[in-house]
């Protein structure tokens, strides 16, 4: 009788496991613009961030992520393709600046006070061979450490990713941000 059974349980179960693994459903297309903090800012300052950025947003919805400063936090991420616009401590700039996989920033290098270096932060195009500002630093001076009444002792440095569908959106922040 179990013989019986497990004759016609193993094919069930290999039939219900099949119809699970084949059954993919259609993945939504994310519609939110992710934001993620790798640096000493504490997580109890979410809400002043989102009252900055949020106004700028219009229908897209935030997705904002502050977490303590880690290499391997910053490499997953970058891995995955999920954020659109890291902010991180300078100590992750030797992971974080990388022209293949960021946007160039030029627009902001008569923004960035001429009191701040930015030169490491020019790096040549892979492509064009040009060279580009791929990351914007954000000092003490910065609205964003102002508004949080928060002091660095580096900076922090603000990029957007190259496949971000929010490119106009994030570089509206990064202006505010500065």
């Amino acid at each position: 009788m179990k013989k019986k059974i497990h004759f016609y349980l193993l094919p069930f179960l290999v039939l219900i496991l099949m119809t699970a693994c084949g059954n993919k459903q259609a993945v939504e297309e994310d519609k939110s613009l992710h934001v993620m903090f790798l640096s000493q800012i504490p997580s109890a300052y979410e809400q002043g961030v989102v009252n900055m950025i949020s106004p700028i947003l219009g229908e897209v919805e935030l997705d904002l992520n502050l977490f303590p400063a880690s290499h391997e936090k910053l490499a997953i991420e970058i891995v995955a393709k999920k954020v659109d616009l890291f902010i991180v401590d300078y100590s992750l700039r030797h992971i974080i600046l990388d022209s293949y996989g960021l946007s160039p920033l030029d627009e902001f290098i008569d923004f960035i006070p001429s009191s701040i270096s930015y030169e490491e932060y020019i790096l040549e195009d892979d492509e064009s061979g040009e060279l580009h500002l791929y990351a914007v630093p954000l000092s003490n001076d910065s609205q964003l450490l102002q508004k949080l009444g928060l002091e660095s002792s580096t900076p922090l440095l603000a990029v957007i990713v190259k496949h971000s569908p929010y490119q106009e959106i994030g570089k509206q922040i990064l202006e505010q941000l500065l």
